[in-house]
Formats: structure tokens, sequence, C-alpha cells
């Protein structure tokens, strides 16, 4: 059984990477080679090495994404962490952070964790708003929840 031949939905997802092969693709092909061979060990080795990658590859346009220093100020290169399922609910932690006159300002940003999906969700909601001095705002089309404390 060719597993791409046999599902339109992977087939549409992998043909166009075949055009662009690279790491993740590769890492694709090898798991579905394996799994056709129903070596299942290997073929799940290689989705979560590709996996890693994709989410290594996210991380980066999240770190491009961090603002430059401001005028007058300097910054740090922009650091990462990446948590692994097992720990927060995975996700990817990015942040720079800024220098002027012994002041430091860290921005960071946090995505793809369901844990806090699931905080935003709550503190979005009419029960979340009793807790401290939280508001939700939108911002670009996304809803973020804005706490005025010392560290917001």
């Amino acid at each position: 059984m060719d597993l791409a031949s046999d599902c339109p939905l992977l087939r549409a997802f992998l043909w166009p990477a075949a055009a662009q092969a690279d790491d993740v693709t590769d890492q694709i092909h090898e798991a579905l080679g394996a799994y056709d061979k129903k070596n299942l060990t290997t073929a799940i080795a290689a989705l979560d090495a590709a996996l890693g990658l994709i989410g290594q590859k996210k991380t980066e346009i999240w770190k491009a994404a961090l603002p430059g220093p401001l005028p007058g100020w300097s910054a740090d290169d922009a650091e990462d962490t990446a948590f692994s399922p097992a720990l927060l609910a995975g996700g990817t932690t990015v942040s720079r952070r800024h220098h002027k006159d012994g002041d430091i300002v860290t921005v960071s940003l946090i995505a793809d964790s369901s844990v806090v999906q699931g905080i935003a969700a709550f503190l979005a909601s009419d029960a979340g708003q009793l807790v401290g001095d939280s508001r939700v705002v939108v911002l670009d089309g996304r809803r973020l929840v804005y706490s005025n404390g010392d560290n917001a």
C-alpha cells in the first residue's frame, strides 16, 4: 500500500514539497517508506524528526518577528526555547532584551502552547476578568489578554 497514493490529503501536502525537497520532506519521505515496509518504529522516528525540524523553522520565524531596538537602544540577539509536548503541552518562547542607560526591557512571545491558550481563554471570559487588572485587546485581528502589572 502506498500511503501517499491512497491519501489525497497527504499527496496534496507532499506534492508541492517534492519540488523543493529539504530536511523536513526528506524525513516525511523516509517515514512513508518505512511505513510502507511496516517498519513503524522508523516511521515514527522520522515523523518525530520532521516535527522537530518544522518546529525549528517556526522558531526562526517567531524570532524574526521580535522588534529590533528603538533609536537610542541596543538589543541582544533573539533567544528561543522550545518546550516538548510533555512540558507545558509544548510550545515555543522567543525573547529579546533591549538596553538603554542601564534600563532593560525584555520582549517575549509564547507560541503554540495549548496551556497558554487555555489560560488566555479563561482570562478572556467573564470569570477571568475578575482575576487581577486584565483586559482583552485585539491587535491585528488577534485577541490578546493584557495585564497591567509590573511585568506588563
